[in-house]
């Protein structure tokens, strides 16, 4: 497994690695609640929405994918990198997601739209991690370097 991120509730966890798939399990059953099909490529990096309704996974196969985790459904597919989507992070209100990829690039998207905001360039390796500040104004990504964006 590559990737793995309790709910905000702490009562399930979801994962993913080299098979494509996501799982989700549940802590008070013991049981997987969902497994999710749709990637083409390895899972590398998990994150539920601070509501912990739905899910972003981002793939070697260049898509991030939006699971619904109550109804065990896809929500959305959002495609803008030219290769693989390496990290993931919701925004503190669950309306945007920021993808980072081995492109290089910083991608936020609007969640209800399913259409970019904003991409920032800048670093010069592969985005191995993101974060939202606590009021959702900006973003810090991880790469070689470090870099503070502004979120809006």
């Amino acid at each position: 497994m590559h990737a793995v991120a309790w709910s905000p509730d702490g009562k399930r966890l979801a994962y993913g690695g080299a098979n494509a798939l996501v799982y989700i399990w549940n802590k008070m059953t013991k049981k997987l609640d969902f497994v999710f099909q749709g990637h083409l490529g390895e899972i590398w990096s998990i994150a539920w929405s601070p509501d912990g309704t739905r899910l972003a996974s981002g793939s070697e196969d260049d898509t991030v994918q939006v699971w619904n985790g109550i109804t065990g459904g896809t929500f959305s597919t959002f495609r803008g990198h030219s290769i693989g989507v390496l990290s993931v992070a919701w925004s503190p209100d669950g309306r945007r997601i920021a993808f980072g990829s081995i492109d290089t690039t910083v991608q936020v998207w609007n969640v209800s739209t399913a259409r970019p905001m904003l991409i920032y360039r800048g670093h010069t390796d592969i985005v191995l991690a993101l974060a939202w500040s606590p009021d959702g104004t900006q973003i810090a990504s991880a790469s070689v370097d470090m870099r503070v964006w502004q979120a809006s």
